[in-house]
C-alpha cells in the first residue's frame, strides 16, 4: 500500500516541478495532523463570543424638505467615500461612546466592570476604550448601508449594547443637524436684515439720481429712446438741407460757365428748363431758321424782311439773357436761406447730441444702481426662502441617517471557529511541512539526479540503477530479533548475491537499467569505442564494485568476450563474488609466480571471465605504477573483447588514478543521494589531473519513488521481494 501511495503523490505535478522526494510527503502529513490537532486543542479552551449586527444607512445627500422639483443627485465618488469614512470613525468615536457609557450607566454596571480586573481608578477614556474594542464597522460594498457590530461573551448583551451604540451615533446625528440648523437660520436671519439695509439703500439711490438728473419717473431707456427719434429727425433735416444746397451750387456752377454772347448755349442747358425759357428758346429757334431760308433764298441783309427778322432774334436773345440773370439772382438767394437753414439745424443736431451723450452717461450710472438693486433684492428673496426652510427642517428634526435593522440575540459564537482554526492549522502546518523539507532539500548538496550530474558536475551521463528496497518493512526489521542479530557475513551474502542480480534476473529492472547503459556506452564513440574501461568512484560505498559486475554482465550477454578484473588491491571482493577464494590473481601474475591462464577463469555467467586480485601486497601503489601492469592490459585486450577493472576510491588513494591511465576509458560511479558535489567533484579532479577520459557517469542506488521511476523498476522490486520474504533479509543496492 505504501508504495502505490509514494507512487501517487509522485505523479503530483508540484512535487515534479519542485524535485521533492514523495517519501517525505510524511512529514507534510504529520505537520499538517499536529499543527491541526493542536489548533482544535486550543481552540476548546477560548472562551466563546457571540456578535450582534445592527444595519444603518446612510443619505450624504439629502433632499430638502421645500424642494418641489426633482432634486439634483451629485454623485462625486471621491466626495462619497470620504463622506461615508468620516461616519465611519464616528461610530466608535469618544462622543458617541460616551454618550453609551453615561446612557447605559456603565460605570455602575458590574459585568463591564468586571473586564477590568482589580484596577482601581478607571476613568471614562478606559471605559470608552474597553467598549470600542466591542466594537466594529463594516461596510456593505456598493451602498449606502453599513453593518454595526457588537461582539460579546453574553449574546443578550452584545445585542443590548450594540443597539445602544447604533441609536446614540443616529441620536448625536440629529443633534448635529438640529443644531447645524439652528445656527444656520440665526446666520439667515442676521443676513436678512443686512440685505434688506442695502436694498433699502440700492433703492434711495435711485430715486435720488432721478430727482437730480430730473429723469422722467418712467424707465430711463423711454427717455433715451425719445432723444435717440429726435436726434434722427434732426440728422435726416440737415442732411435734406445739405442735398438741397449741393443741387444749387451745381447750378450756380453750371451758369457761370455759360457764355451771354452764344444765346444757344444758354437756351440747350439742362438746367434750364422752365416753360418760360422754353417759349423764348423756341421763338428764338423759329427766328433763326425763318433767316437761314431767307439767306437761302438769295435776300439781303438789308432786305426788310431780313432786317424784322433780325430785330427778332436781338430781342429774343436779350430776353433769354434776362432771363438767366434773373434765375442766377434766384439761386443765390435759395443759397443764402438754405444757409442760414444748415446752421439752425446744425445747432439743433448738436445740442440733441450733446443731450444724448449726456443721458448715456446717466443712463450708465443708472443700471449700476439698478443691477445692484436687482442683485440685492434677490439675495434678499433667497435668504428669506432659505430662512423659511430651515425653520421648517428644525422644527421637523430632519435625519439622513436612519437605521434599517435592529441588532438581534446570536445564537450561534462566532468565535472559536474550530473548524476554520483547523483548517487554518493544517495550512499552516502544510506550509511549516512543505518549508522543512524544501530547506532539507535546499541544505542537502548530494547528487540525485541526471540533471545534477549534467548541469553541477558537466560530465556525460550513462545511466542509473534504482535502489532495491528491503524486502521487509523497517517497522518489521526492528521487530524481528533475528533480522537484528544478521551478522556482517551475511549482510555481505546479500551484497555478492546483489552484484550477480543482472545474471540471476536478466528480466528485472537491475538487468534492463545494465543494458541501457551498455547501449550508451557503446555509442560515445562509435568511431573508435574503449575497449578497457576502470570502474571507479570518489569514495567507498557508493557500489562501484556492484556497477562493474553488473555491466561485465551485461556486456557478456549480449555476446562478447568480457573479463572483470579486480583492480582494488586493498579490499577486493570478485573472489568472493564469484567464488574464487584463496585462488591465485592480479598480484600473482605481476610477480610473475603464475600464467594468464591461471588467474583467468570462466564464470556462471556465459562470456564473462573474472581476474580476482590475490593476495593483498604491502605495497599497492607501486605495483599499480610497474610496466608489468602495461603488459598485462594489452594482453587481456587480446584475449577478451571487453575489460572492466575494478578500482579503489579515486579521493582515498592514488592507486585508481594510476591505473586509470592505463585503461581506454573512466566509468564514474556516484551513489544518489551520498555522493556531495564537493566529493564527486574531488574524484573527477583527480581524473582529469592525470588527463584520463571519463566516458560517463552511472547514478547508483537512485530512489525510484524520488524522481518517478517507480513504475519502471517496480517489477524487479517485487520479484526481489518476493524472493527474500521467506528468509527475512534486506539487500541493499549497492555495498563498496
Amino acid at each position: 500500500m505504501s508504495q502505490h501511495f509514494f507512487s501517487f503523490f509522485q505523479q503530483v505535478p508540484f512535487l515534479k516541478e519542485t524535485k521533492i522526494d514523495a517519501k517525505k510527503v510524511w512529514i507534510v502529513l504529520a505537520s499538517v495532523i499536529m499543527m491541526s490537532s493542536l489548533v482544535v486543542f486550543i481552540s476548546r479552551f477560548i472562551p466563546k463570543k457571540y456578535q450582534s449586527i445592527a444595519m444603518v444607512e446612510f443619505d450624504p445627500n439629502p433632499a430638502p424638505l421645500m424642494y418641489n422639483k426633482e432634486y439634483p443627485v451629485f454623485l462625486n465618488f471621491f466626495d462619497n467615500q470620504e463622506y461615508y469614512q468620516t461616519q465611519y470613525k464616528i461610530i466608535t468615536s469618544d462622543r458617541v461612546l460616551s454618550r453609551v457609557v453615561r446612557e447605559l450607566d456603565l460605570e455602575n454596571d458590574p459585568v463591564f466592570m468586571s473586564s477590568f480586573g482589580n484596577k482601581t481608578g478607571i476613568s471614562l477614556a478606559d471605559m470608552m476604550d474597553a467598549l470600542r474594542h466591542q466594537v466594529f464597522v463594516e461596510p456593505i460594498r456598493n451602498s449606502r448601508l453599513v453593518l454595526v457590530k457588537v461582539e460579546n461573551a453574553d449574546p443578550k448583551r452584545a445585542a443590548y449594547l450594540c443597539n445602544a451604540v447604533v441609536q446614540a451615533y443616529v441620536k448625536q446625528n440629529l443633534e448635529k443637524s438640529i443644531n447645524a440648523t439652528a445656527d444656520a437660520s440665526l446666520w439667515l436671519g442676521e443676513q436678512v436684515d443686512r440685505v434688506k439695509r442695502v436694498l433699502e439703500e440700492d433703492e434711495r439711490s435711485i430715486y435720488l439720481f432721478k430727482e437730480k438728473n430730473k429723469l422722467p419717473s418712467t424707465s430711463i431707456n423711454e427717455a433715451s429712446n425719445v432723444f435717440r427719434l429726435e436726434l434722427q429727425a434732426y440728422e435726416e433735416a440737415l442732411t435734406k438741407t445739405r442735398t438741397r444746397k449741393q443741387e444749387l451750387l451745381a447750378h450756380q456752377a453750371e451758369l457761370a460757365k455759360l457764355s451771354s454772347e452764344d444765346p444757344n448755349l444758354i437756351i440747350t442747358s439742362g438746367f434750364l428748363n422752365n416753360p418760360f425759357l422754353q417759349t423764348l428758346r423756341s421763338e428764338y429757334m423759329h427766328a433763326l431758321k425763318e433767316r437761314s431760308e431767307m439767306v437761302a433764298e438769295g435776300k439781303g441783309e438789308n432786305y426788310p424782311a431780313v432786317w424784322k427778322v433780325n430785330e427778332k432774334i436781338a430781342q429774343c436773345r436779350a430776353t433769354l439773357l434776362a432771363e438767366v440773370k434773373n434765375i442766377q439772382m434766384v439761386i443765390e438767394k435759395d443759397l443764402q436761406i438754405l444757409e442760414r437753414q444748415e446752421q439752425g439745424e446744425l445747432r439743433l443736431y448738436e445740442d440733441a447730441r450733446k443731450r444724448a451723450v449726456e443721458l448715456s452717461v446717466k443712463e450708465i450710472e443708472y443700471n449700476r444702481l439698478e443691477r445692484s438693486r436687482k442683485q440685492n433684492e434677490s439675495l434678499y428673496t433667497l435668504l428669506m426662502e432659505r430662512m423659511k426652510q430651515a425653520d421648517l427642517e428644525r422644527m421637523m428634526n430632519v435625519n439622513n441617517i436612519r437605521i434599517v435593522d435592529n441588532a438581534s440575540e446570536s445564537k450561534k459564537p462566532i468565535s472559536p471557529r474550530v473548524g476554520v482554526n483547523a483548517v487554518v492549522g493544517a495550512v499552516i502546518g502544510l506550509i511549516l511541512g512543505v518549508s522543512v523539507i524544501v530547506l532539507q532539500q535546499t541544505l542537502d548538496n548530494t547528487i540525485k539526479t541526471p540533471e545534477d550530474v549534467e548541469e553541477k558536475l558537466k560530465a556525460s551521463y550513462l545511466g542509473s540503477f534504482p535502489h532495491v528496497r528491503e524486502a521487509t518493512k523497517i517497522h518489521s526489521y526492528f521487530q524481528d530479533k533475528k533480522l537484528r542479530k544478521r551478522t556482517n557475513a551475511q549482510i555481505q551474502e546479500d551484497a555478492e548475491e546483489l552484484s550477480l542480480i543482472a545474471h540471476r534476473y536478466p528480466l528485472g529492472g537491475i538487468a534492463e537499467a545494465a543494458r541501457i547503459i551498455r547501449t550508451n556506452l557503446m555509442f560515445v564513440n562509435p568511431d573508435n569505442p574503449c575497449r578497457s574501461f576502470l570502474v571507479s568512484s570518489s569514495m567507498s560505498g557508493e557500489g562501484k564494485t556492484t556497477t562493474a559486475c553488473t555491466m561485465a554482465i551485461a556486456i557478456a550477454q549480449a555476446g562478447h568476450r568480457v573479463c572483470i578484473v579486480d583492480g582494488d588491491l586493498r579490499k577486493p571482493r570478485l573472489a568472493a563474488i564469484f567464488n574464487r577464494q584463496g585462488d591465485v590473481g592480479l598480484t600473482n601474475l605481476l610477480i610473475g609466480n603464475v600464467t594468464f591462464e591461471d588467474v583467468s577463469k570462466p564464470t556462471e555467467v556465459e562470456g564473462l571471465w573474472s581476474i580476482p586480485s590475490g593476495p593483498i601486497p604491502p605495497n599497492p601503489g607501486d605495483i599499480v605504477h610497474s610496466e608489468k601492469v602495461n603488459a598485462f592490459l594489452e594482453q587481456v585486450k587480446k584475449s577478451f573483447d571487453f575489460v572492466l577493472i575494478d578500482s579503489p576510491p579515486l579521493v582515498a588513494v592514488t592507486d585508481g588514478a594510476l591505473m586509470a591511465t592505463k585503461v581506454d576509458g573512466v566509468i564514474f560511479v556516484i551513489r544518489s543521494g551520498k555522493t556531495t558535489y564537493q566529493v564527486a567533484r574531488r574524484g573527477l579532479r583527480a581524473l582529469s589531473d592525470v588527463s584520463v577520459k571519463v566516458v560517463g557517469v552511472v547514478l547508483n542506488a537512485v530512489n525510484s519513488r524520488e524522481r518517478g521511476y517507480y513504475h519502471y523498476y517496480n517489477y524487479y522490486s517485487s520479484e526481489l521481494d518476493s524472493r527474500r520474504q521467506d528468509k527475512h533479509e534486506s539487500i541493499p543496492v549497492s555495498v563498496a
